[in-house]
């Protein structure tokens, strides 16, 4: 009896290390670490990370499929910075998809993680105080997804990381010159915690991303006149 030919089987260690690449540059946008029109060199990337330029580039594939950066020639890979309008697309779905992430979640906070999100709170606003802006703004993307992850939706986080990664890198940009971020629904969020209050909790995280949103778009919209960009129609508040 011949042998039967053995199903094609991807090379696993191949494929962790590109999903390592990949997750690690993810936390690197989603964290803000990485800048709007930062180029991103394969060939040092790799040397950093210690392997070859296949993995990488792979890895940034599948971030140009997530619309996180953009690749503007052969060896030119920079992080993609989305137009006005398109973050005012961005936040339409946040807007549905964040309050349904909350209070999934509501349910599956417990009293340590409600301390956990005091203290990511108050280090938050410590850092803000102490003008640490890409620490406020890490701290404040670890107060979300704290809350978020919770839902033990793995699709529903898989979606808002993806949104994320692609408004993160511009987030800082305004408040690096225009001021701090109004963390008050950040409280709301707490107390409606506290209070096991579902629908509280929504609203909070609704006022908190309106809240953040504004400054961001007046910002994108400003670079697109000043480099000569068709003027929108009609400023997104």
């Amino acid at each position: 009896m011949a042998d039967e030919p053995l199903p094609l089987v991807p090379p696993l260690q191949q494929s962790s290390l590109v999903e390592q690449i990949y997750h690690g540059l993810q936390q690197a946008l989603m964290h803000g670490q990485l800048r709007p029109h930062q180029r991103l060199k394969v060939r040092e990337l790799a040397a950093s990370l210690g392997t070859s330029e296949t993995p990488v580039r792979e890895a940034l594939f599948q971030l140009v499929r997530d619309r996180a950066i953009e690749i503007k020639s052969r060896q030119f890979v920079r992080v993609r910075r989305p137009s006005a309008r398109e973050y005012v697309q961005i936040r339409e779905v946040r807007l549905q998809l964040e309050p349904l992430a909350a209070r999934a979640a509501l349910p599956n906070i417990g009293p340590e993680d409600l301390e956990r999100l005091t203290k990511l709170q108050e280090a938050f606003c410590d850092a803000q105080e102490g003008g640490r802006i890409d620490e406020a703004l890490r701290l404040g993307v670890e107060f979300h997804f704290s809350i978020y992850r919770r839902s033990e939706n793995p699709v529903l986080i898989g979606i808002l990381e993806g949104l994320w990664c692609q408004i993160v890198p511009v987030f800082a940009l305004p408040y690096l010159s225009r001021g701090t971020y109004d963390a008050t629904p950040h409280v709301a969020a707490l107390d409606a915690i506290r209070d096991g209050d579902a629908d509280a909790l929504g609203r909070a995280v609704v006022a908190d991303l309106m809240n953040g949103s504004r400054l961001v778009i007046e910002h994108l919209e400003d670079l697109e006149r000043a480099e000569g960009a068709p003027e929108p129609r009609q400023r997104a508040g």
